[in-house]
């Protein structure tokens, strides 16, 4: 079976290379043309789709990014591609560009096509979006176990604001420096 996978992709890289566009396009709007060409153009999608997730899993960036351009030349509305997008974009830890992606993506399909996206996109961008979150958090919770010996803790803003003076009182009578810090953290999605 391994054999036969590598074949289908050769036959892929192959017929991917091959076509040049659509058929005929001096008589293009003939019937018989344009399901030709609706066939032709499934068929070399079918084959870049295969093509460009192959290259994602083998992590061949380049090759990736060539194959998923070709295929939004050919369907820029092509949810699958968008999706390996996102997630290459994620893996390379540009989540913002991911979002941007997302974004852009939305706007084409209320406006062209007046429905949002498939769900599996969005779900994508806030499972990577908490993932992130979780990485930030345990630096901040990484660096906190670093000062934890040198007095560090959680207080409301309310305190923070009286030990600040307190502080900064304690401060100019002794000609001695002190670091506070405020640390807030929030979700960028609320």
């Amino acid at each position: 079976a391994k054999k036969d996978e590598e074949i289908n992709y050769e036959y892929y890289e192959k017929a991917v290379a091959l076509y040049k566009g659509r058929l005929l396009p001096m008589i293009a709007n003939t019937l018989w043309v344009k399901l030709e060409n609706t066939y032709l153009e499934s068929k070399v999608l079918q084959a870049m789709l295969a093509l460009m997730i192959k290259y994602y899993e083998e992590e061949s960036i380049e090759e990736f990014k060539e194959m998923s351009r070709k295929i939004l030349e050919l369907d820029v509305y092509n949810e699958k591609a968008h999706y390996y997008i996102m997630k290459q974009y994620i893996r390379e830890n540009n989540i913002e560009l991911a979002r941007k992606n997302y974004k852009n993506l939305e706007t084409l399909f209320r406006k062209d096509l007046g429905i949002d996206p498939n769900i599996s996109l969005k779900e994508l961008l806030h499972q990577s979006q908490q993932q992130e979150n979780e990485r930030r958090l345990e630096a901040i919770q990484s660096t906190f176990q670093q000062f934890k010996s040198k007095q560090a803790f959680e207080c409301s803003a309310e305190e923070f604001r009286q030990l600040c003076e307190i502080e900064k009182r304690r401060a100019q009578r002794e000609t001695s420096h002190y670091h506070i810090v405020d640390i807030i953290v929030k979700d960028e999605n609320t």
